[in-house]
């Protein structure tokens, strides 16, 4: 139960600082987020979340075939 908080709390904090970053994952998934992170980014997030990590995320976020452009999705 305690693990289940503690990753509940370190996906709020990547929420927040992708979205101070301009980049809000309002409509996306907790997996899908996890899926764009490097290993070890949301176990600790304010340690790992750095301007390149989270370039590299969004670009992994926006290249999902649900989201490309005339996806039919």
């Amino acid at each position: 139960m305690m693990d289940a908080r503690r990753r509940r709390r370190a996906l709020l904090t990547i929420r927040r600082e992708f979205a101070r970053c301009g980049y809000p994952l309002d409509g996306l998934a907790d997996g899908e987020i996890t899926a764009a992170l490097p290993p070890g980014a949301v176990e600790d997030p304010t340690n790992s979340l750095g301007a390149k990590t989270i370039s590299r995320a969004v670009r992994r976020l926006t290249l999902t075939p649900r989201r490309r452009p005339g996806a039919g999705g």
